[in-house]
């Protein structure tokens, strides 16, 4: 018979415990080493016998001691209770869709059910003070009991633990497992089972929206089109139906569950045949750990073809994504090339229209210039027959003029010619008249000079007239 005690003291292969019938008792400290202050389990035929000799004479002063120390200890959880202060959430979904809060302890130190099948359960059990794993059973058991677990159903059982306080332990996994599926094989029933650990964030956001965490995160792994849907009805349906409505298998959603079969031998009720129960058992045992192992080598067989198929769309993905770039990239060069080719068109466009502008200006002076020196000669020119016209105007002038005098000092030496003869008529004598025709002569050799003074003028205005047309004729 197991009974309930306090863990008072270890020593090196034993402990002293307390149980709540007062007795202190030596036992043997079992596979898993408890600590100071933790309540466990023991059989009552573990106890020492000398120790119960030797308790029996226990002086009165050291009982007494150790009892105030047991009280003061009683009275520090009643009134401060230290360790009675959740650090670990335990979600319970079958479908009553529970909550169980650990202390410090391991121990149950409140209940809460998200579904009015889950209250219905609490209401029936007290869980309260056990540990996770009795408290588990219990509630397990509970439910086979109001058919949420049989064999027509397609039976799951979805645990998760939060750390509340992230310093906190939590409870040994492979211990509730076991005993999961113990019960289940007591039961003859099927079912698969999981257990994982979910972060605190994901525990916070569960409890914001009044449901399990485990329906939670099962409604995230759905197709984004029918969460909302799923999510409001969440709480009326199980786990199970939740994937059947979705037509999504459990294993999509959650990669680490586990099977559990009803193949478990019955023992054998002779206490005759205990040898060959216990050879069965190991039997069992060595069948359940082949199964298990070959569960195990599907499960990383499973997660394996898994990983290769992430993997391979990785891969494709990542290819796609590097066909793109290139694609992206050609585009790109492409795009700078026409864009230079089209700056190189434009320069070379606008080179030409300057170079031509550059042209048509240069023309432009020259044909200036070239006008300009054009007016210039013109107006030289026009100088220079304007010199050779006026030259030429002067000399026609001259001669003019010289044939006017000489033509009027010619019409002058005649009539003095003239008088003189009347003069030399008039005279006698021929002395006179010898003296006027030696006056005559002299007048004529006059006249004579005159006329060849006229002469040399006549000929200097012709060679005056001949230099002026040499001139314009080197113009």
């Amino acid at each position: 018979m197991k009974v309930n005690a306090l863990v008072m003291e270890l020593r090196e292969n034993s402990m002293v415990i307390l149980t709540k019938d007062g007795e202190f008792k030596e036992v043997v400290i079992p596979a898993k080493k408890p600590r100071i202050g933790d309540y466990i389990d023991v059989e009552i035929e573990q106890v020492d016998v000398e120790e119960k000799r030797r308790k029996v004479f226990i002086p009165i002063y050291k009982f007494a001691s150790i009892a105030s120390i047991f009280i003061l200890l009683i009275i520090g959880t009643l009134i401060l209770n230290p360790f009675n202060k959740p650090v670990v959430a335990v979600a319970l979904d079958i479908n009553p869709s529970v909550e169980f809060y650990l202390n410090q302890k391991g121990l149950v130190s409140k209940t809460s059910a998200y579904n009015s099948d889950g209250q219905k359960i609490l209401d029936q059990i007290d869980v309260e003070g056990l540990p996770l794993v009795e408290a588990i059973e219990t509630f397990i058991k509970k439910s086979i009991d109001e058919q949420y677990l049989s064999p027509t159903k397609d039976n799951l059982i979805y645990i998760s633990f939060t750390k509340i306080d992230q310093d906190a332990q939590l409870p040994e996994i492979l211990d509730i497992e076991n005993n999961v599926e113990q019960v289940l094989q007591e039961e003859k029933l099927e079912g698969n089972l999981v257990l994982e650990e979910v972060s605190v964030t994901e525990w916070e956001e569960a409890k914001e929206n009044n449901i399990s965490v485990n329906k939670l995160n099962v409604i995230k792994k759905l197709p984004t089109s029918i969460q909302a849907g799923v999510k409001e009805k969440a709480n009326d349906l199980s786990i199970s139906n939740i994937l059947d409505e979705s037509r999504v298998d459990i294993k999509m959603v959650v990669p680490n569950v586990k099977h559990i079969t009803s193949d478990k031998k019955d023992k054998d009720d002779s206490d005759d045949n205990e040898d060959e129960s216990s050879e069965n058992k190991d039997e069992d045992d060595d069948t359940k750990k082949m199964k298990d192992l070959e569960d195990m080598k599907n499960d990383v067989y499973d997660e394996n073809k898994k990983d290769d198929n992430d993997r391979k769309f990785d891969k494709d993905e990542d290819e796609n994504k590097r066909k793109d770039h290139s694609i992206e990239k050609v585009s790109e060069k492409k795009e700078d090339e026409d864009k230079n080719m089209k700056r190189e068109r434009q320069e070379s466009r606008k080179t030409k229209e300057n170079k031509s502008k550059d042209d048509d200006e240069e023309d432009e002076k020259t044909q200036k210039s070239s006008e300009k020196e054009g007016m210039k000669d013109k107006k030289q020119n026009d100088g220079r027959n304007d010199k050779y016209e006026n030259g030429k105007g002067d000399s026609i002038d001259r001669e003019r003029k010289y044939s006017e005098d000489k033509k009027f000092k010619d019409d002058k030496n005649k009539d003095k010619k003239a008088e003189d003869k009347d003069d030399v008529k008039k005279k006698s004598g021929s002395g006179t008249i010898k003296q006027d025709n030696h006056s005559e002569d002299n007048v004529s050799d006059h006249n004579n000079s005159a006329d060849t003074k006229d002469d040399d003028i006549e000929d200097s205005n012709d060679d005056e007239n001949d230099q002026n047309s040499k001139e314009n004729d080197g113009d």
